[in-house]
């Protein structure tokens, strides 16, 4: 059985339109829903309510989490209320790094104290289940420098983190970029997995996955 609910909405900067999902065997009760797949934090307040609202009214479910997936810089505290009040109980904020020259190298247009100052404003606004991305094996990253990001997010205490490495995809910009990037070697890149997964456990975030550590309670 497919079910379809369509969206129609108009907006001059983000146009949206026929917006279709598909839930099937909605006979199950549906516990996690994740917006993400970009930078859904851009949207309007009221175009993102309408997609929560329509994503609800078919994935029946309680106690649901509901994951928004954001950019630091789209970050107030107003927005991040709003988002409260529509039902989104939980954060995915993608830092990738806490040092400069290798933001910039990901092209990345925020900073770190744009994400600390972010977090701080989803926090005042009632988020208590914050999930932080980070990278390793970027472009001038080394064991170091990984640590410096995992230890100034750890002060944070988010509930969750992900910690992944880029996916360089043929055509990109990035891709095109390949030969000129500093990219750590594979030894190092294994260094700074390894010291990841065991400095993340020390400090009670368990790996559940290949890519993510949660504090008990907290695996998405």
């Amino acid at each position: 059985m497919e079910i379809q609910d369509r969206l129609s909405i108009s907006n001059s900067q983000y146009p949206i339109t026929n917006i279709q999902y598909p839930i099937t065997n909605n006979q199950y009760p549906i516990s996690t829903i994740y917006i993400g797949g970009g930078t859904p934090s851009t949207l309007q307040v009221e175009h993102l309510r309408a997609i929560v609202e329509a994503i609800r009214r078919e994935a029946k479910g309680e106690r649901q989490e509901i994951t928004l997936e954001a950019n630091p810089g789209d970050i107030t505290q107003e927005k991040a209320r709003a988002w409260r009040e529509m039902g989104i109980n939980r954060l995915s904020i993608g830092l990738q790094s806490a040092h400069e020259n290798e933001l910039k190298a990901l092209g990345r247009l925020h900073t770190f104290e744009t994400f600390v100052a972010c977090f701080a404003d989803a926090r005042a606004a009632g988020f208590d289940n914050i999930s932080v991305d980070v990278m390793s094996g970027i472009p001038h990253q080394t064991p170091e420098s990984r640590m410096g990001t995992l230890q100034k997010v750890l002060a944070l205490s988010p509930e969750h983190i992900s910690s992944y490495d880029p996916i360089i995809e043929e055509g990109t910009p990035f891709a095109r970029r390949i030969d000129t990037l500093q990219l750590p070697d594979e030894d190092a890149a294994r260094q700074m997995y390894l010291e990841g997964v065991e400095f993340l456990a020390q400090n009670g975030y368990r790996q559940y996955e290949i890519s993510n550590f949660a504090r008990p309670g907290y695996e998405s």
